[in-house]
């Protein structure tokens, strides 16, 4: 970036020889440097002619999020306690970015993210699990258990749109201690996934209701 010095000297160089070779000539000759771009030289003398200053200008910045529409986000979210920030955003028409700060620090809003409660395990699970730890860990030393191993999973996709859990997030100043219900007799499909050294094997099954 070139210093006020600098430019005052290209400024007044070129006001007499009208020449931008001249100038870099003359730059490089008085501060031992590359010169500036011819195009810097001729945008500070028109600034100059145009201002009468060299001072840089104040960078444009985004528009302010009106207080209105802040109201309008609290008074949506208030009522939508669940709706992304991407669909947020789409329907009042601003950037991702813009709604999470209007979200974050002009509503102090957080997500809250749900998650699977499990009641407290009794003694003899614990150590039912701590057993199953100790002897796989042994048998992970054994040559050829590790080429037998098949990790599986099972997965329903129900076709009534109902969220994962993993995507919900509640929006709120404080815990909302949320519930979500389990939707029963719905039409779903069944994934299921089978992983080894080897191979990998999938099935689909058909829709039916639960």
């Amino acid at each position: 970036m070139a210093l006020q010095k600098e430019k005052a000297f290209c400024l007044l160089r070129f006001e007499v020889s009208r020449s931008v070779i001249t100038v870099q000539r003359a730059f490089r000759a008085r501060f031992q440097k590359d010169a500036p771009h011819k195009n810097n030289t001729i945008r500070w003398y028109r600034q100059f002619v145009e201002t009468g200053c060299l001072c840089k200008g104040k960078s444009p910045s985004r528009p302010r999020v009106s207080d209105d529409n802040i109201e309008r986000v609290h008074e949506v979210f208030e009522r939508s306690t669940r709706k992304s920030v991407g669909r947020g955003s789409r329907e009042f028409g601003m950037p991702k970015m813009a709604m999470w700060k209007v979200l974050h620090k002009r509503l102090c809003f957080k997500p809250y993210k749900m998650r699977l409660v499990q009641g407290p395990l009794n003694q003899q699970t614990k150590r039912k699990g701590a057993t199953f730890c100790e002897e796989m860990q042994l048998k992970m030393e054994e040559d050829g258990f590790v080429e037998r191993l098949i990790f599986s999973g099972e997965a329903t996709f129900h076709i009534s749109g109902k969220a994962n859990i993993h995507n919900v997030r509640i929006w709120g100043t404080e815990q909302p201690h949320a519930q979500i219900e389990h939707q029963r007799d719905s039409l779903n499909v069944n994934v299921f996934c089978a992983v080894s050294r080897e191979q990998c094997a999938s099935h689909f099954s058909s829709l039916k209701q639960l």
